[in-house]
C-alpha cells in the first residue's frame, strides 16, 4: 500500500506537552482517507497515555492502552505504571482491544514501523542479505528493508504479537489487566487442542502459524468477535528515544532516524490503517524543526 507522507513536527512547544518529553498524536488520515477518531481530554491533538482511550479508523473500533516505563506524568500516574512494569524488563506496552468493521483476511494485516526517509545511519546492503534470509526462515511474512529511501519493518499481525485474545463480546479481558491471556480458540481447532476451555495453544506456536503467509492467508478477522492484540518491548526506550540493552548499551536512535516512533497496524493490501499514531520525543521534534 501507499506510504504515509512525511509528519511534520507538533506545532505545540514541547513546555505545553502533557506528557513531556513525549507526545503521542493520531495521525488524522490515511492514505485512503479515512479519518481516524480519537476521544482524549487534551488539548492540541495529545492522546492519553497510562490509562485506555477509544478510537476508530475506517477499519477498526477500539481503544488503546500505551504504558511507557519511566514516565512520571502518564495519566496512569507512577504508581499505576509502575505496577505493571515492577518486576519486569518491559520498556513499554501497547494494548489494543476492539472489533473489525469488516471482514479481514489475517495474512493482510501487518505491525511495525516504515518510515519515509533514508535512515541516516544505513546498516551494509552485505550484511542485510543474510540477515534477511535468517529472519525469513523464521518469519517467512516478515517485511524487512533498512537500506532503501522508505525503510521498513512490518510483520503480520498475528504472527509478530506478544499476546492474541480473541473473545465474545462481554468475555474479554479488561484492557488495564497486568497479565492478558493468550485466548486464541476463536481460529478452530487447531488453537484449541483440548476440550479443556483453559488450555489453549501458547502464544509462542501460535506466532509461529500465522508467520507462514500462507497458513494465515487461511483465516480471516471477523466482525463480531472482540479482538485483544498485546505487544511490549525490553529494547526500545521511550522516554528516552534510546535503544537501550540493560545497563550494557544505549544508543540514542535521533542519530538513525529524524521520525518519531509509531504505533500503526495496516493492511498490507492498501485498504488503509486500522490504528496509526506517533510518539514524538522532544530532542526528535527540536532537531526536525531546525
Amino acid at each position: 500500500g501507499r506510504v504515509r507522507p512525511i509528519s511534520p513536527p507538533p506545532a505545540a512547544p514541547a513546555e505545553s506537552w502533557p506528557h513531556r518529553p513525549v507526545l503521542l498524536l493520531a495521525d488524522a488520515e490515511t492514505p485512503c482517507g479515512a479519518t481516524l477518531r480519537v476521544r482524549s481530554p487534551h488539548a492540541d491533538g495529545a492522546c492519553p497515555i497510562g490509562v485506555p482511550f477509544e478510537f476508530e479508523s475506517g477499519l477498526f473500533q477500539g481503544k488503546m492502552l500505551l504504558r511507557i516505563r519511566d514516565l512520571d506524568n502518564s495519566d496512569g500516574g507512577a504508581v499505576r505504571d509502575g505496577g505493571y512494569f515492577s518486576g519486569r524488563r518491559r520498556s513499554f506496552q501497547i494494548c489494543v482491544q476492539g472489533r473489525f468493521k469488516r471482514p479481514v483476511n489475517a495474512n493482510d494485516v501487518v505491525f511495525g514501523s516504515e518510515y519515509r526517509r533514508a535512515l541516516k545511519l544505513k546498516p551494509p546492503r552485505l550484511m542485510m542479505r543474510p540477515l534477511n534470509a535468517l529472519l525469513r526462515r523464521a518469519s517467512p511474512g516478515l517485511e524487512l528493508d533498512l537500506t532503501s529511501d522508505r525503510p521498513r519493518v512490518l510483520a503480520t499481525l498475528l504472527g509478530g504479537l506478544r499476546t492474541v485474545s480473541a473473545d465474545e463480546p462481554g468475555s474479554e479481558p479488561e484492557i488495564e489487566s497486568h497479565c492478558i491471556p493468550e485466548n486464541t480458540r476463536a481460529f478452530g481447532n487447531r488453537f484449541a487442542p483440548s476440550s479443556d476451555k483453559t488450555v489453549h495453544t501458547s502464544s509462542s506456536k501460535r506466532r509461529q502459524f500465522f508467520s507462514n503467509p500462507k497458513a494465515a492467508s487461511n483465516f480471516v478477522f471477523d466482525t463480531e468477535t472482540v479482538y485483544t492484540f498485546d505487544h511490549y518491548d525490553d529494547i526500545m526506550e521511550l522516554s528516552t528515544f534510546q535503544l537501550k540493552l540493560g545497563n550494557i548499551f544505549q544508543y540514542d536512535l535521533t542519530k538513525v532516524v529524524d521520525e518519531p516512533f509509531q504505533l500503526l497496524a495496516k493492511s498490507r493490501k492498501g485498504d488503509g490503517y486500522l490504528w496509526y499514531f506517533e510518539l514524538w520525543h522532544e530532542k526528535l521534534a527540536s532537531k526536525s524543526r531546525k
